[in-house]
């Protein structure tokens, strides 16, 4: 996860510093809002599965964490401002976004992984 968001991050750099940017996808905001919408009821069903196996004795070292289901949301923070107003640098913010959020939380699980 680290490595991902390591790599979703130097790219979202390398598209600001040389102006490239995607084209524009009604498509793509339709999709992006569908999973703002849906990701955290999957978070909170995930959730709600884990305490019901913890209560049944599975241990606590199985239980999701489901933060990462707001890093969805940044594509639909990103996308309507490029499409409307120009910002072409909208996409890579918010790639840039999500690929820190990924290092961080990769790094956030290895080091509770090994400490406990």
């Amino acid at each position: 996860m680290v490595v991902v968001g390591l790599d979703v991050g130097v790219d979202a750099i390398r598209a600001v510093v040389g102006g490239s940017h995607a084209e524009e996808s009604p498509f793509g905001v339709v999709l992006a809002a569908l999973s703002l919408a849906l990701l955290p009821w999957l978070g909170r069903r995930k959730l709600r599965v884990a305490k019901g196996l913890i209560e049944r004795g599975a241990s606590r070292r199985r239980h999701p964490d489901y933060r990462g289901c707001g890093t969805h949301g940044d594509y639909p923070r990103g996308a309507p401002g490029e499409l409307t107003l120009g910002w072409w640098w909208a996409d890579p913010a918010a790639a840039f976004m999500i690929g820190a959020a990924l290092a961080i939380e990769g790094v956030r699980v290895a080091v509770r992984h090994r400490v406990g």
